[in-house]
């Protein structure tokens, strides 16, 4: 999973930071990926270079990574 999905599924769900969302990936991953999946997609999640780029952190606004990643 990439961090841009990650973002647009904490907001649809009222989350405001990027941390937030991360965490609710993480605590629901069971019931979003198939459990073979679950270690690739969190790694995918973190690696996205997105993180880098955009100079992210956890407590920044899901609002960041989804104006500047159309």
């Amino acid at each position: 999973m990439r961090l841009k999905e990650a973002c647009k599924m904490g907001k649809a769900v009222g989350m405001t930071t990027i941390g937030e969302s991360v965490d609710n990936i993480e605590h629901h991953a069971i019931s979003i990926f198939k459990y073979e999946d679950i270690n690739k997609e969190l790694h995918e999640m973190y690696a996205d270079p997105l993180w880098d780029a955009l100079k992210l952190n956890r407590a920044q606004s899901i609002d960041k990574v989804l104006s500047e990643v159309a």
